[in-house]
């Protein structure tokens, strides 16, 4: 995309808002995906802890109760 700009014969200030609206789009595909990978972080962080706590209740600290 970068090269592609910089080749076209547009003035120096469509050039720049080329590449401003470029940059952005990929910070924002980029800021979207980390926010998925914090939810899946966090769905997994609960399920641990709901599995542990299930586990806990059916067999009990000292095996099957």
């Amino acid at each position: 995309m970068a090269d592609d700009v910089r080749s076209t014969t547009q003035p120096l200030p469509v050039k720049i808002a080329i590449m401003e609206i470029w940059y952005r789009c990929a910070g924002v595909a980029g800021g979207v995906l980390e926010q998925a990978k914090a939810v899946e972080a966090e769905w997994l962080r609960r399920t641990e802890r709901a599995l542990g706590f299930l586990l806990l209740k059916c067999f009990g600290p000292f095996g099957l109760m």
